[in-house]
């Protein structure tokens, strides 16, 4: 994994954990101004693109974290053995 890779993972997770992602049992996109709101308490700066790139990985990340919340419950409701 290169540095630029490990920088926007760690951007990534800094904001995510920052807010409550998963309610009711699913797992609920970064809305934009959440990130407005995290730039503007740490002063950081993100650009336009960098925006882009942090975007689709919260696309990306509710959505695998959706399909394991679905298995969760699929494996949950199954009879015990």
């Amino acid at each position: 994994m290169s540095i630029a890779e490990i920088h926007y993972f760690d951007l990534y997770f800094e904001i995510s954990d920052r807010f409550r992602r998963i309610q009711e049992g699913v797992c609920s996109p970064l809305e934009p101004g959440q990130f407005l709101d995290w730039q503007t308490l740490t002063n950081s700066v993100v650009f336009p693109w960098e925006y882009d790139i942090l975007h689709k990985m919260d696309e990306a990340y509710c959505s695998e974290m959706n399909k394991e919340l679905e298995d969760f419950r699929v494996r949950q409701s199954e009879p015990k053995k």
